[in-house]
């Protein structure tokens, strides 16, 4: 019995990951996008899956911030405004029915078992980012310390 329990949970967390949505542009099941905003200010989204937490989604959105900083020429930016949206849905389980009649006294008896019905969420990160020179960054990061370097963030993603 114990052996099952820990094959099973192995079994769910193998799936789990395995089917998290990958680091990808938007598709049918999850990824990233992106919208200018203005000249230096884009906003990013990662849409993920069933099997994708809150904390990949915002990993995923910041490293496209810092991808789109390095394509247009920047070195560093600084996120704005983020927000995190859980959508979830339910699936519809199953139930089962048997029972007998006695004979003699004519009591019913009846067990009804349910099966399934799941819960999934689908997690939404989006983050408004403005794209910094090496200089401006210096500039706020005395500031307040929220600036990102878009290579070494990208350097230690190992995702």
């Amino acid at each position: 019995m114990f052996m099952y329990k820990i094959c099973s949970i192995l079994t769910i967390l193998i799936i789990t990951t395995s089917c998290a949505t990958s680091y990808k542009e938007d598709g049918l099941t999850g990824g990233y996008s992106q919208v200018q905003i203005n000249e230096n200010t884009w906003q990013v989204s990662f849409r993920g899956n069933g099997y994708t937490s809150q904390t990949r989604a915002q990993r995923f959105a910041m490293r496209r911030a810092a991808e789109i900083t390095i394509e247009q020429g920047f070195t560093h930016f600084i996120i704005t405004q983020s927000s995190s949206q859980i959508s979830t849905m339910e699936t519809q389980g199953n139930s089962s029915t048997s029972g007998y009649v006695d004979q003699d006294s004519g009591y019913f008896n009846a067990n009804t078992t349910n099966y399934g019905g799941m819960t999934f969420s689908f997690p939404t990160e989006n983050s408004y980012f403005v794209l910094l020179k090496e200089t401006e960054a210096k500039e706020i990061g005395s500031l307040n310390g929220l600036v990102y370097n878009a290579e070494l963030y990208i350097s230690q993603f190992s995702d």
